[in-house]
């Protein structure tokens, strides 16, 4: 069945509804082009959400000149984080969560959040669904297969970079023009570190990393709509219904003058613009950190923030400037900001898993000085934590149908709900110090503008400072509470501003660098994060005097100032001439049409089961040629699938299948696997053996845990196959099945093996009805990372016997994972008890992230490793006093490879036994994900 197994690898991934809690009850809105699916009582997000989907499709329509036929939309509001995800495969989906993002992430700067993300999700799917009449013709007839869709193998850069660019074509916001884009491309000229088309990919280890794809190629295929305005839309529609795929077509050189290669080189060697270093204060470099960071302030003599970062798990860390040393805090801890209690303790949002489920944000209390941490509020959705000196917690809490709420957290523990409102998206209170107990916090409006507003303890909003279309975020008060920081996207790159509600004038922070986040204001320094061109730095501004000596009046000429979109100077609000040369006049479009609603009702539990890929199987092997097909289904919602294939053998006429259900509506899954395999047994004799198997599957998981159980029961009967194809019963065998799993290993998706922690495995058989035995097993694996977290120390102890006749316990010899289990021995060994014990040494030589040139497979990078391989064993067919000690060394070169959204690793080794017969073993392996 290697056919099948590498089919399903390859093929569509896992269903949607796994991602969704079981028992949700969803209603179904039909709207001409949609069957929008979301939770009940959210109707007035889904009503919303179709309008928008309607007015994206017709636009979508017109750029890239076709109309995919009806498109199946879900909302969903089971985790707080902002994003969504399209696929073609085995149907027409989008997925939308429906919290917004805060305006400090990348994807803050929008002006509807369902309007953008809409446009983003359906560009996708505008694009991987067009395809050449050919594989448009072969989908009528083997189904909705993904080797029927070519687009899937284009590159990650124009994949996500025109998604986000019509996102920002088409909204008031998106990427494909916001200040990071300006900063990344501006740093990286200056820097000397472009990155090129074959380096512009989803699983990139050096920053800007995954965002690489979306800014980068957003931005050049802006690039080439300004300079190619005519023919721009027809090159994409010519690339996206070529018979060949992306990789080996050219023809978007006949309306863009070049290829895309070509075309990215000229573009990347354009003049950098300034950086800024006009600037007086000089921020000195804290700690090298790099990637993303945010929400910086001090504690005591350290400075704090959140980092996220290629090779760490996300988490608030800690810089002692004086010591030079960088210690982790808290882990699990998203982008954004937290609060410091009158104790000197941190109160942060930390994402978690409710019941393997929901993914919830909650409060979490951490002392910095011992590490202790204590949970306030469990899976109540609140963010971005500040406090104030009486013990107040002002958040902001997420609310069902992706609005939020002004909250503020007591003391004694009672929750109070300052302000709802629908239209207004909050992130980033701040308390005012020395002041009566109020605290400012920015706000999102409907309109596409952003405000500073100042709200007391009671739920009143006093004041409402600076509105209009300038992005705002990380607000920070200065010691006194005179000042208000803040930063702004006013002059085209993240600056500080300040802020002084009692004069109402507003001054530049007139700092030298490219770009800053997170201000942070003490009487002696500013500390500020600062961009390079490997992420932000944490950095310190020295003080000598005021505050005031840094600061500058606003440029009293617009010209002065550097506008990049539609961003207006502080000078200047209403907005200035669009310089991204992408929006048409619809894109301002405030609220849409309301949608033709055909029917609006409740989703039946039970839908019905279709297959949506079929093909032909060709097998061959020494024993038998067969031919069969394989079939893959599931219902509309993916709860309840199916997987078979079924073959039939030329030479034998025996038929052989193997099928698999699984049923994922409600908690825990069932799966049912029914199988039957031939193998030849003695002359004109075949040994047939039928499988049926019940498995009931547990998982649970938090941040960083994994745990999955599973109880099954397997029913065996063996028959014999003469050459008339007649069935003769040998025996039965029935048996009881368990496994357990419990993980703590990071898999970072730039390392060359998990990093650090470990996984615990158990599994056992127990024969109870024909021949009678007991099978246990175990398997434990613990990762250290070493120098720079780059190397990795891996061990593993495996361990299984079995009782009684069979089955076999282990199999030795063959390289079936990570490690081992005994890379010397050539022919596989059955193994009736066996103790296995590897040790590894693993570092990486040469960082490649490339591809071969536009071609989807990705070199990610080279590693080497070298290893001890142990193991104290009983044969399976040995008998008394047969049992063997084998020890081996040796070395392996892996070369880490991406393509099609799957991870291998192709391994080259040589191993030498050491002892006994001194094997000798030069071999050449393939590791597939799965």
């Amino acid at each position: 069945m290697y056919f099948f197994v590498l089919y399903l690898a390859f093929g569509p991934s896992a269903s949607a509804a796994t991602l969704f809690p079981p028992g949700i009850r969803w209603w179904r809105l039909e709207t001409p082009h949609f069957s929008v699916f979301y939770p009940e009582g959210m109707n007035a997000a889904a009503e919303r959400a179709a309008a928008w989907a309607e007015w994206a499709y017709e636009r979508l329509a017109g750029d890239f000149g076709d109309r995919p036929g009806r498109i199946r939309l879900i909302l969903t509001d089971h985790a707080d984080v902002a994003n969504g995800f399209t696929t073609v495969v085995p149907e027409r989906l989008v997925v939308v969560f429906l919290p917004p993002p805060d305006s400090a992430e990348t994807i803050g700067d929008y002006d509807d959040w369902l309007k953008t993300v809409l446009v983003h999700e359906l560009t996708h799917l505008f694009h991987l669904e067009r395809a050449h009449p050919l594989y448009r013709g072969l989908r009528f007839v083997f189904g909705r297969s993904p080797l029927l869709f070519p687009n899937l193998l284009a590159p990650d850069w124009f994949t996500e970079g025109l998604a986000t660019f019509e996102e920002t074509r088409w909204t008031r916001g998106g990427r494909a023009c916001s200040a990071e884009t300006h900063m990344m491309e501006s740093v990286a000229r200056h820097a000397q570190a472009f990155p090129g088309p074959d380096q512009a990919w989803l699983a990139r280890a050096p920053w800007p990393a995954g965002l690489t794809a979306y800014h980068f190629g957003a931005a050049f295929l802006n690039q080439l709509y300004r300079d190619h305005p005519d023919t721009f839309w027809s090159a994409i529609r010519a690339k996206n219904e070529s018979l060949w795929p992306f990789f080996l077509d050219g023809r978007e050189a006949r309306y863009l003058g070049d290829r895309f290669s070509r075309l990215w080189t000229r573009w990347a060697r354009l003049s950098p613009e300034p950086l800024g270093d006009s600037g007086s204060g000089r921020p000195e470099i804290v700690a090298r950190r790099g990637y993303f960071l945010s929400g910086l302030r001090t504690v005591g003599d350290e400075v704090c923030y959140v980092n996220e970062r290629a090779h760490e798990f996300p988490g608030i860390f800690c810089s002692d400037p004086r010591a030079g040393r960088t210690r982790r805090v808290l882990e699990g801890v998203p982008a954004g900001q937290f609060g410091v209690d009158p104790q000197g303790r941190i109160v942060a949002s930390v994402l978690e898993w409710r019941r393997s489920f929901w993914l919830r944000s909650g409060l979490v209390r951490v002392d910095p000085r011992t590490g202790r941490r204590a949970w306030l509020k469990v899976g109540l959705r609140l963010k971005d934590p500040d406090v104030d000196p009486e013990g107040r917690i002002a958040a902001v809490r997420h609310e069902d149908g992706g609005s939020t709420a002004l909250v503020v957290l007591e003391p004694d523990g009672s929750l109070r709900v300052l302000a709802r409102d629908p239209t207004v998206r909050w992130s980033q209170p701040r308390w005012r110090p020395g002041r009566s107990p109020t605290f400012v916090v920015v706000a999102h409006h409907p309109d596409a503008t952003w405000a500073l507003e100042l709200w007391t303890a009671d739920g009143r909003r006093e004041a409402e400072w600076l509105r209009d279309r300038a992005r705002k975020m990380d607000p920070a008060w200065s010691p006194d509470g005179r000042w208000l920081l803040f930063v702004a996207d006013y002059a085209g790159k993240l600056e500080v501003w300040a802020w002084d509600p009692g004069a109402g004038r507003t001054a530049w922070v007139a700092l030298s660098g490219a770009g800053f986040r997170s201000p942070w204001l003490t009487p002696d320094a500013l500390f500020v994060a600062v961009y390079a061109a490997d992420g932000y730095h944490p950095a310190r501004v020295p003080l000598p005097g005021d505050f005031n000596a840094i600061l500058r009046p606003k440029p009293s000429d617009p010209a002065e100032m550097l506008r990049v979109g539609d961003r207006p100077s502080p000078e200047s609000p209403e907005a200035p001439q669009d310089q991204c040369a992408l929006r048409p006049p619809e894109a301002h479009t405030p609220t849409p049409p309301p949608p033709e609603i055909r029917q609006n009702r409740r989703s039946p539990a039970f839908p019905v089961v279709r297959p949506f890929t079929w093909f032909p199987v060709v097998l061959s092997d020494e024993s038998s040629r067969r031919v069969g097909i394989a079939l893959l289904g599931a219902d509309r919602w993916g709860y309840s699938s199916y997987q078979a294939v079924i073959d039939y053998g030329l030479d034998d006429r025996l038929v052989r299948y193997d099928v698999l259900y699984r049923w994922d509506r409600w908690y825990p899954t069932l799966a049912l696997r029914a199988r039957r395999e031939i193998a030849p047994f003695r002359e004109g004799v075949s040994l047939a053996t039928d499988t049926y198997e019940t498995t009931l599957q547990v998982p649970w998981r938090r941040t960083r845990a994994v745990a999955a159980g599973s109880v099954g029961l397997r029913y065996e009967p063996l028959w014999t196959v003469d050459r008339t194809g007649r069935f003769r019963k040998l025996r039965d065998r029935w048996s009881v099945l368990w496994t357990l799993v419990y993980s703590r290993a990071l898999s970072f998706p730039y390392s060359v093996s998990p990093e650090d922690g470990w996984t615990a495995i158990g599994w056992g058989r127990w024969g109870f009805r024909g021949r009678r035995f007991v099978t246990l097993g175990g398997d434990f694996r613990w990762y250290a990372p070493g120098w720079r977290r780059h190397h990795v120390l891996a061990l593993r102890l495996t361990g299984a016997f079995s009782t009684g006749p069979e089955p076999e316990a282990l199999t030795l010899g063959l390289e079936s994972d990570d490690l081992g289990p005994v890379r010397a021995r050539v022919e596989p060994v059955l193994v009736r008890r066996g103790l296995v014990w590897n040790v590894e040494y693993r570092w990486p030589v040469y960082e490649i992230q490339r591809s071969l040139g536009l071609f989807p497979l990705f070199m990610e990078r080279l590693s080497v490793a070298v290893f001890y391989d142990g193991a104290h064993f009983t044969p399976f067919y040995g008998g008394a006093g047969s049992s063997q000690t084998v020890h081996a060394v040796g070395a392996e070169v892996r070369l880490h490879v991406s393509a099609a959204g799957l991870r291998a690793t192709g391994r080259v080794g040589w191993a030498v036994e050491v002892g006994g017969q001194r094997r000798r073993r030069a071999y050449i392996a393939l590791l597939l994900p799965f």
